[in-house]
């Protein structure tokens, strides 16, 4: 339930045993360098052969790394938020054992949120990277929220067929919380100038579609080609024109 911020010390293990390894690692080091130090005196002389000097240069720089490695191991045994967040979960106590990989804390950060829908083939191809989405969810019916694409799948997910999208949201207040479900609203197209009839004035007939439109007080019978569905509304592709009275 607290808050931290990025950086912040959230838990230290028991290190003496890595601070002892880093100083024997030290003392290591040390010894092989006066060792090297006295050989050069004595390869000057010519008193040692050249490998036996060029060995002891390769226990030095050994010696270096096991100190570099030791302080490694050292100093993870401090552990700092990467990000200014809020913790979700604690999942050790004082005293007990851990072991490298095992998950100590959940950490969430709600500043920023992430959106992600599955989109269908047929939509994805009008999902761009940096476009806006507006979205609602259930539990606060009143309030439209905003997004921005961050992320689109270049590979459809074989089991449905569907693209992943991501997108950023700004969370001021932390309102939104992660887990809900959004509504999004998608638009797939926008037809201009288009036909369109309720579905009540069109009739299936063996396949098509039929209408009847009025025609000088008497009801003539068109076949018609629809483009699509929308809600309750029909667009019509052919067999009717704009402004025509059809009968529902």
């Amino acid at each position: 339930g607290a808050g931290v911020t990025n950086g912040q010390a959230l838990l230290r293990v028991d290190d003496r045993q890595y601070a002892a390894s880093v100083e024997r690692a030290a003392a290591a080091l040390r010894q092989v360098t006066a060792d090297l130090k006295r050989m050069e005196e004595l390869r000057k002389t010519g008193a040692i052969a050249a490998s036996d000097f060029e060995n002891m240069e390769t226990q030095r720089d050994l010696a270096a790394i096991g100190l570099k490695q030791a302080q490694v191991d050292l100093d993870k045994c401090s552990l700092y938020s990467p990000l200014s967040a809020e913790v979700d979960g604690r999942y050790v106590e004082a005293g007990e054992y851990v072991n490298p990989g095992m998950a100590v804390y959940c950490l969430v950060s709600m500043d920023v949120v992430k959106l992600v829908m599955e989109v269908p083939e047929r939509d994805i191809y009008a999902t761009k990277a940096g476009q806006a989405l507006e979205f609602g969810v259930d539990a606060l019916a009143d309030v439209t929220f905003t997004g921005r694409v961050s992320f689109v799948s270049p590979a459809a997910d074989p089991r449905s067929n569907t693209f992943r999208v991501e997108a950023a949201v700004d969370n001021p207040g932390h309102i939104l919380k992660p887990g809900v479900i959004g509504k999004v609203p998608f638009t797939r197209r926008v037809l201009k100038g288009a036909v369109n009839v309720p579905l009540l004035a069109l009739i299936p007939d063996k396949g098509l579609h039929v209408a009847y439109v009025v025609e000088n007080g008497r009801a003539l019978r068109r076949q018609v080609k629809i483009a699509g569905m929308v809600d309750s509304v029909a667009i019509v592709a052919e067999g009717l024109k704009a402004g025509e009275r059809v009968i529902t």
